[in-house]
């Protein structure tokens, strides 16, 4: 990569094509979405506690089935970009999401579902701008974190079923609209910008 600065037209076009080359990484989307909604169904059959060490067990499942799941989906999450340094510290907030979450299991396992959904979407707004699709990343945080504050004050008894399905059917919906959204792009004819 240069040291030379990014302007805002090679930034633009440095988001488009990680967007593109990259799929916008669906296949992680579509992992969050069968974590999630499997510890939805799981939280039907479990005790809390159980519960709340499988999801931290199995939190780390996430990326590799992200991974299995490139290759069905033609995605790439490792595609090179100038935008590289931004992945540590957009991901870094979601590993520091346990740091609460696991005083909390101790403590109040109650609030381990609503800490791991709101926890674990901390990298979504940046993400979205690494792939010029902040509004749609940022929408999946907000209606997320919405969906699943509101599920676990209205329903405490289901904490451990609805919010994480919440959690899942947000994940869905927003592979679903990446979906579009890549087939969308992919017919879009825009003149290539050369990137320093």
């Amino acid at each position: 990569m240069t040291s030379e600065p990014l302007t805002a037209e090679s930034i633009a076009a440095e988001q488009r094509r990680l967007f593109l080359a990259a799929r916008s990484g669906i296949s992680a989307p579509a992992a969050g979405a069968v974590y999630w909604l499997a510890l939805g169904i799981a939280g039907f059959y479990l005790p809390p506690k159980t519960w709340c060490l499988l999801a931290f067990v199995t939190s780390g499942a996430i990326f590799p089935l992200a991974i299995a799941l490139q290759k069905p989906l033609r995605a790439n999450m490792f595609v090179k970009s100038a935008l590289d340094s931004m992945t540590f510290p957009t991901l870094l907030p979601v590993m520091l999401c346990f740091g609460f979450t696991i005083p909390a299991f101790h403590v109040e396992p109650q609030l381990v579902p609503l800490g791991l959904s709101i926890g674990m979407t901390m990298h979504w707004p940046t993400i979205g701008w690494m792939y010029g699709r902040t509004a749609a990343f940022s929408t999946h945080a907000i209606v997320r974190v919405l969906s699943a504050v509101t599920l676990w004050y209205a329903f405490p008894d289901y904490r451990f079923s609805l919010v994480p399905l919440s959690t899942g059917v947000v994940y869905a919906a927003t592979f679903l609209y990446l979906m579009y959204d890549v087939a969308r792009e992919e017919k879009r004819e825009i003149p290539p910008v050369s990137v320093p």
